[in-house]
């Protein structure tokens, strides 16, 4: 993509930032959404912080400046989410958040009674599916059966549930931390959840983020990243090269749309 150039650049950590510095390295090494901050020139504190931290990933400057136009429950040193984090910034950085739509259609199926409901929506071109699921593989993500009452007949039974696209996401970005025995690949083929077959079905996994517990409220994050044609893992300003993308304590999936 022109403009995108992948960084294997550390962040420090300034005190319980790892969940922060792993947001960033995730964010700015999924290529379209790098590119869309730094090629906007908003100009609200948020936001220019942001293109100017993608920017100058060494500089502590930036790493400050950005962390100073930050809400105070970011800015007090301690340990925060990275899942709500996440959700902050696309949701407050305009050209994160991204105004292109596009249509799910949800169907849930009784297999009891074979009743069934459809709900359509309009989502954001960056999609964030939070995700609780036992043993979950990407490649069911959009499909699957569950035991729950069922909102039609009250029945408790087993629901098949479903999810269909009429044009495929910028992005998708999976929250797994829920999940256990997470099995994922660095590709994923959309084509099969779409309502009509078109060009841009195919997705590739370009940074993934994980959580260490220690337990008592205490943990650490960390990102491996793509860049060019190696994983690099991120863990504050330490870097360094691995040979094999881990499953074990994976906690958010970054895919961008090929």
């Amino acid at each position: 993509m022109s403009g995108f150039r992948p960084t294997n650049t550390g962040i420090p950590n300034l005190g319980n930032t790892c969940y922060i510095n792993t947001a960033i390295q995730c964010l700015s090494h999924v290529p379209i959404m790098k590119v869309s901050v730094i090629d906007n020139q908003q100009s609200n504190g948020l936001a220019s912080t942001l293109r100017n931290l993608f920017k100058n990933m060494e500089s502590k400057h930036a790493l400050t400046a950005f962390q100073s136009s930050l809400p105070s429950e970011y800015r007090q040193g301690t340990q925060q989410n990275l899942g709500g984090f996440l959700e902050y910034l696309i949701y407050n950085v305009q050209t994160l958040k991204d105004n292109t739509t596009c249509e799910m259609k949800c169907k849930e199926v009784c297999l009891k009674n074979n009743t069934h409901m459809r709900v359509d929506t309009s989502v954001t071109n960056y999609m964030r599916f939070v995700i609780r699921s036992q043993n979950f593989k990407v490649s069911e993500l959009f499909s699957s059966v569950k035991h729950k009452n069922c909102r039609e007949c009250g029945c408790e039974s087993r629901i098949s549930h479903s999810r269909t696209f009429t044009t495929s996401p910028a992005v998708l970005i999976l929250d797994v931390k829920y999940s256990t025995g997470v099995t994922f690949d660095g590709e994923y083929d959309l084509s099969d959840r779409m309502i009509k077959l078109n060009d841009g079905c195919e997705y590739r996994l370009m940074s993934v983020a994980y959580h260490v517990d220690f337990g008592n409220n205490n943990g650490h994050f960390y990102a491996i990243c793509r860049v060019g044609g190696k994983w690099v893992k991120f863990n504050d300003n330490t870097t360094e090269t691995v040979d094999i993308l881990p499953k074990k304590n994976s906690y958010i999936l970054f895919y961008q749309r090929c």
